[in-house]
């Protein structure tokens, strides 16, 4: 992340923490391949002349490895050369070689995608030793934490009006 937009300027002093619902911020790249004619393995690091990322999962929707006309999609963890701005990985029309062997070529830009994010601290809450979004608090902790601020109220004092 680039240090001069995150934190934003002005908030020197603020910390950011990670929801433990929401998780650490993660940032997966996904893209669509054709010709493929060596299959890639979980685990395997694609690389090519602008990204790179580790297989998490691919899909084989047509063709096969071996005839060289597999397409489908290949999920990565851990893209690295990505472009923040447009956020896409991968460029159409790359060749793609895997350190296991696979090969294929990109067909239109790989999607960037993220999951979770950072909270300030001030929007955070610790319960147990862990830290809750707002969202994820009120979603979770209603009840055990309402009980507490409900003031106690005898159903006498309420019908003699002294309540």
């Amino acid at each position: 992340m680039n240090p001069e937009v995150y934190p934003a300027p002005g908030y020197e002093y603020h910390r950011y923490r990670a929801c433990s619902v929401c998780g650490d911020p993660t940032f997966m790249a996904v893209i669509q391949y054709i010709s493929g004619t060596v299959e890639p393995t979980v685990g395997e690091v694609l690389t090519s002349a602008s990204a790179s990322g580790t297989v998490l999962e691919y899909q084989l929707m047509s063709g096969t490895f071996a005839g060289g006309d597999a397409a489908g999609q290949i999920t990565m963890t851990s893209p690295a050369g990505y472009d923040d701005v447009l956020e896409y990985c991968f460029k159409d029309g790359e060749t793609v070689t895997g350190s296991a062997g696979a090969a294929m070529t990109v067909s239109g830009p790989g999607a960037l995608k993220r999951y979770g994010r950072l909270y300030p601290e001030g929007e955070m809450s610790l319960i147990d030793g862990r830290w809750y979004c707002s969202f994820h608090y009120n979603l979770r902790f209603p009840i055990k934490y309402l009980d507490e601020a409900i003031i106690p109220v005898d159903e006498a004092e309420m019908r003699d009006g002294h309540y």
